[in-house]
């Protein structure tokens, strides 16, 4: 297997284990965790584990199939354009609806992992990444520093004997991220998510553009003049 194809899945391992380990930092019993669902559900840390590292290991298929499965047929004298591929999936869909044969669902479907393989990885990888850095960043703010209400809208920080007494600027990048992270992760969260999609999406063009080049370098001449996915 190619030693690229191994990366993405290594990193967001690594981001998912960074994330458990500041998780366990900031909040041992479970007590404090944000996400709804193990609160909910009441999981204690072998549940949580076990489902945490079981979406992980999906993502990581979706991923698999869209790196290693899909393969594009192109015949090498057919000329391929940037947007080529986008053509080639919409094909695909008015295809899947027009004709009921499984061939053609086949490739609705892998048209569509193909591309939730690519994106979710990587979203996946941002999430536990921002995830780890503010669990950190709350367990250090939790054991070293106070707050007190003095008034409906005034806040009275009391810090201890804080490593961070000695950098001012991080610290007061790490006071605005705990006031400011309720605001990011429910008002802010969606419109960062779709940005970071619309901002890969460009990359995914050029992945497949890519790859479409590849491929045909590879297809003898002989073949059909229509390109397909495998």
């Amino acid at each position: 297997m190619n030693k690229r194809v191994l990366a993405w899945p290594i990193c967001l391992f690594m981001a998912m284990t960074a994330d458990m380990l500041s998780t366990y930092y900031a909040t041992p019993d479970l007590k404090n965790e944000r996400n709804w669902f193990v609160s909910a559900m009441h999981f204690d840390w072998l549940m949580f584990l076990v489902a945490y590292y079981l979406i992980g290991f999906f993502d990581m298929a979706l991923y698999a199939y869209h790196a290693v499965k899909i393969r594009y047929r192109i015949p090498y004298h057919e000329t391929i354009k940037i947007f080529s591929f986008v053509k080639q999936h919409i094909k695909y869909v008015e295809t899947s609806f027009i004709l009921s044969s499984n061939k053609s669902l086949q490739k609705l479907f892998a048209v569509c992992i193909n591309a939730i393989g690519y994106f979710v990885i990587r979203l996946s990888f941002l999430g536990k990444v921002f995830a780890a850095i503010t669990n950190i960043i709350e367990a250090i703010f939790e054991k070293n520093y106070k707050v007190v209400k003095q008034s409906a809208d005034s806040y009275l920080i009391i810090g201890n004997n804080s490593f961070l007494k000695s950098f001012p600027k991080l610290e007061n990048i790490m006071i605005n991220w705990i006031f400011y992270e309720d605001l990011v992760e429910v008002d802010w969260y969606p419109y960062l998510t779709l940005t970071a999609i619309f901002v890969l999406s460009f990359f995914f063009i050029r992945f497949e553009y890519r790859r479409m080049l590849k491929s045909q370098q590879q297809q003898p001449v002989t073949q059909t003049r229509h390109a397909s996915l495998a």
